[in-house]
């Protein structure tokens, strides 16, 4: 994707970390980042740049650049809406309610969903 391939090319290394994303090109990814979620491929070129987020946290040792990035997605409001129906699990999409059926809590130590909802932090992130 063109996003995908701008946000590699903003990458240089970095002094305390593997890699950093070059802030003098914040304004050019953010207007392909708008681009790509408003385009036909949208979904598949964010799921794209999520994967970049996660690789840049892990293997590329580059928190910062990965955070970075993820501001870039959570700042752009139609990014944001693509990821968050993507990634939402089912529960925390709104549905229709039939007042006839009654409301039902998940069960204590069920499995939870293996996706966190876009935008939320885990565990150590600030």
């Amino acid at each position: 994707s063109r996003f995908e391939r701008q946000v590699l090319a903003a990458l240089r290394p970095g002094d305390s970390e593997r890699y950093e994303l070059d802030p003098g090109r914040a304004g050019t990814l953010a207007r392909s980042l708008r681009q790509a979620a408003e385009g036909p491929d949208g979904p598949a070129e964010l799921e794209r740049a999520v994967a970049l987020v996660v690789a840049l946290e892990g293997h590329l040792e580059s928190p910062s650049a990965a955070e970075r990035l993820r501001s870039l997605l959570e700042a752009d409001g139609a990014a944001k809406a693509v990821l968050t129906e993507r990634f939402a699990p089912d529960a925390a999409r709104p549905r229709p309610r039939n007042p006839a059926t009654p409301m039902q809590a998940p069960l204590h130590g069920s499995p939870g969903p293996a996706v966190l909802r876009f935008g939320q932090r885990g565990p150590g992130r600030r």
